[in-house]
């Protein structure tokens, strides 16, 4: 039997779960700075290193009440086809490896959202899979990519006009 792992974790009383395969890190709750433009789902940017990363509101998009971010909760660094995103939740767990056939396929009695593609049983709850790649769409990517680039562009004038 084939084993699966994921990183789960809690976010309005609720458990979900990423496939480890998308996760690159954990990071402590950084507060985001707002960009422009962005799509509707994305709360801001953080700078880790140099490098924008968008972070998505993950309870808007599993269409759970609003989660206001506080600095014990957690973040996790995603990496997509398109591009490395962060979700801001409140407690990453330890890996599960979960066997195949503990997975259904999610349906509308759960959670009413595409981005869910699998219900798990574990320790005698659900936990949601999220299919972290519809984070992203096409018309989501392009906007999110201009919106990083007028960030950019600001951030370099301002610094121009700073001199």
């Amino acid at each position: 039997m084939s084993i699966v792992q994921v990183i789960p974790f809690r976010l309005q009383q609720q458990r979900f779960a990423v496939p480890l395969d998308n996760v690159v890190r954990v990071l402590p709750c950084l507060l985001p700075e707002h960009l422009p433009s962005a799509p509707e789902q994305v709360v801001g940017v953080i700078d880790l290193h140099g490098e924008l990363l968008p972070v998505f509101d993950f309870a808007a998009i599993m269409q759970l009440p609003e989660h206001e971010l506080a600095y014990h909760d957690q973040m996790l660094l995603l990496r997509l086809a398109k591009q490395d995103v962060v979700i801001a939740v409140q407690r990453v767990e330890d890996v599960l490896d979960l066997p195949e056939d503990a997975f259904k396929a999610s349906n509308a009695e759960h959670l009413h959202t595409p981005a869910l593609i699998a219900v798990a049983q574990h320790d005698e709850q659900l936990l949601f899979i999220a299919d972290v790649e519809q984070l992203l769409n096409e018309r989501s990517s392009q906007q999110l990519a201009d919106a990083l680039q007028a960030w950019h562009k600001k951030q370099q004038a301002d610094a121009h006009e700073s001199n």
